[in-house]
């Protein structure tokens, strides 16, 4: 398995999608701590005190450790149960006093009135085609925004995507 750093270029906006991918590996701690890492360096790179969404936030985790790395912390979540899970989780986290504030709100990111134009960085865990994704992003976010995309395997070449050219991260 590799562990690779990608930032990809839109050619025709100020847009930068960021991804990481965990090839031909199920979901398991070691690919979270994977995605952790990868994300907690590129968070490194970009500054912290900006403003992230996490497009699916699921249980909530990684809303909590972008608001402990200092990122001003917000997640989508559609399924009830999953916000109620990352409510709890937010609750936690901030009594024990590892984070300060996290917001939720529980909806479909696609069809939610929402300002995404103060969003610095967005995530998605893949849930939806790479492709609608992007074209999302590409509508939605401000230009000089991050799109962390964690990719589990790769069904389909990047480059193969229409106006998107792929450069290998450095550090």
């Amino acid at each position: 398995m590799e562990d690779k750093d990608w930032q990809i270029k839109v050619q025709d906006s100020n847009l930068m999608f960021f991804r990481t991918s965990i090839v031909n590996q199920g979901v398991n701690s070691r690919s979270d701590d994977l995605i952790l890492a990868s994300f907690r360096k590129f968070v490194r790179k970009v500054g912290s005190n900006l403003n992230f969404l996490d497009l699916g936030s699921g249980s909530g985790y990684v809303v909590c450790y972008a608001a402990y790395l200092g990122l001003k912390s917000h997640g989508i979540e559609i399924n009830s149960d999953f916000h109620q899970m990352a409510q709890e989780e937010v609750k936690k986290a901030i009594q024990t006093n590892l984070i300060k504030e996290v917001k939720l709100i529980e909806g479909d990111f696609f069809k939610l009135n929402f300002d995404f134009s103060q969003v610095d960085i967005f995530y998605h865990y893949q849930t939806h085609p790479e492709e609608k994704i992007l074209d999302f992003f590409s509508k939605k976010a401000k230009k000089g925004a991050y799109l962390f995309f964690v990719k589990i395997g790769l069904n389909k070449p990047v480059e193969s995507l229409p106006g998107v050219k792929l450069i290998q991260g450095s550090e």
